[in-house]
């Protein structure tokens, strides 16, 4: 393939619904006039630094070992926040690392002799994942904040000033992270790769819902944003040679308004009945580390089938209504052994959003329903088709090999996502690509109570994508449902 720049636009827990001519009218109409991956999804848990990492390697959690938005590790002495590039760094460095058992998009074009940069508005940590071996050139203004290389920080806060402080919504730093690409990446460095990462909606969302009037304004700064890109590349005569692929790592979902705390009654629960030898981790992952693994691991799962608003639970070994960590691709030995994700429903917010996670005080993401696993994807440049709308599969694992391939690069087959030929001008037809439907359930029955789970997950020759999982229980009555 030709020589040709690329551009890659993270805009953070962005939902497919958000974007409307009204809402975001620029990259709507960028929506419009190239392609719209319709059914796209995120990998498990869907966090924010987890999926950094698959969109950086390709690959999924259980291959690079970003596992969670927290790391409980052996031998260091806390749990690791990875929102916090200087504990990623130390990860990197130690015994225990590397940090990512795969090389990123980024190490790899490096090696091939591309450019590479990257201006972030996220936190530090999700930017360092993109780039851990600070390749090419970086500036993130999160908290801590960086500029890799570390010498170039003083032009950086001379040319643009230190680095915003966060606000609601993020105005001030996602439009310091825009103006970094356009005034200085775009024109001076003119990378092969670029990247920008912004921080809203997701900053806004989480205390405010989706749909709430602060995140319909958070949605017009990232859409201002894009403008400002879009129309630099006019204006260095870049457009017919840059694709642009805009991305989300995530969606979002509303908070129970009637919600008893999910979090707190199961640590509670597991703290009162089982004791010690039981690490909850990021308030979603379990780690046993008590001799009788096996055995307190069943103890373990009977609690959490037996909480209110339990949905789907991944357990690493074969245990009654659990469903296989296999399923959502988490077996790195940096993985817990049981993965739980809270209860979600189809009711609609205040502002008519769908999708409320029951027994939660938080508007977020990290759990399994659609409206966190679907994520958008728009591409739009001269490698690919115009005003098309694609509903073949696609997820975040697949960012990287479909970069890498319009650079003309080899993808390794270590890369577990693939090539995205369906969205190209002179790729496939969507019709060649054999989607597959697969459907996972579990049962189990403790104390009267019946628990129920199951897992939809699409297949596209070795690629998975889980769509939607969920569990439910029913009180049982002499056998039978009550």
């Amino acid at each position: 393939m030709e020589d040709r720049n690329v551009v890659v636009i993270v805009v953070d827990a962005l939902r497919p619904d958000s974007i409307t001519p009204q809402s975001m009218p620029v990259l709507s109409s960028l929506a419009e006039g190239g392609v719209q991956f319709q059914n796209h999804w995120t990998c498990t848990p869907s966090k924010t630094r987890v999926n950094s990492a698959t969109i950086a390697t390709g690959c999924y959690p259980g291959t690079h070992g970003l596992v969670n938005n927290e790391l409980y590790i052996p031998g260091f002495a806390e749990v690791i926040n990875v929102a916090n590039y200087k504990k990623l760094m130390e990860l990197d460095r130690s015994l225990q690392g590397p940090l990512l058992s795969v090389p990123t998009l980024m190490e790899r074009l490096h090696r091939s002799g591309r450019s590479v940069a990257l201006s972030t508005a996220s936190s530090s940590g999700t930017s360092f994942i993109q780039n851990p071996t600070a390749c090419g050139f970086s500036v993130n203004n999160g908290s801590p904040s960086y500029v890799f290389p570390e010498e170039r920080e003083s032009e950086i806060v001379a040319r643009f000033g230190a680095p915003p402080k966060v606000e609601i919504p993020d105005v001030k730093r996602n439009e310091y992270a825009a103006a970094v690409l356009v005034e200085y990446i775009i024109p001076e460095l003119r990378p092969d790769l670029a990247l920008i990462w912004f921080s809203d909606p997701d900053k806004t969302q989480h205390p405010h819902s989706p749909g709430a009037p602060a995140s319909l304004q958070a949605l017009a700064v990232v859409d201002r944003c894009i403008k400002s890109i879009m129309d630099k590349l006019e204006e260095q005569n870049l457009l017919a040679v840059t694709d642009v692929i805009i991305v989300s790592d995530h969606g979002c979902i509303s908070a129970d308004p009637d919600h008893v705390s999910t979090d707190r009654e199961t640590e509670r629960a597991l703290q009162d009945r089982l004791g010690s030898g039981i690490l909850l981790v990021n308030g979603n992952s379990i780690y046993v580390t008590d001799a009788d693994r096996k055995h307190k691991l069943a103890e373990v799962v009977s609690v959490l089938q037996q909480q209110r608003d339990m949905g789907a639970i991944f357990s690493s070994y074969p245990l009654s209504g659990t469903l296989p960590l296999s399923l959502i691709n988490q077996e790195h030995e940096r993985s817990p052994d049981l993965f739980f994700f809270p209860r979600w429903t189809s009711e609609a917010n205040k502002f008519g959003v769908e999708g409320v996670a029951k027994g939660t005080s938080k508007h977020g993401h990290g759990g399994t329903s659609p409206y966190e696993l679907n994520a958008v994807l728009i591409a739009y440049g001269p490698s690919f088709q115009k005003g098309t709308k694609i509903i073949t599969p696609s997820g975040n694992v697949d960012i990287a090999p479909t970069v890498l391939h319009l650079f003309g690069e080899e993808v390794d087959p270590a890369i577990q996502g693939r090539v995205l030929l369906e969205g190209l001008r002179d790729g496939v037809s969507p019709a060649e690509i054999a989607a597959h439907q697969l459907s996972f359930g579990c049962t189990a029955e403790n104390d009267h109570v019946q628990y129920q789970a199951v897992a939809d997950i699409a297949r596209v020759g070795q690629t998975y994508y889980l769509r939607q999982a969920n569990g439910c229980q029913r009180h049982m009555e002499n056998g039978s449902p009550a």
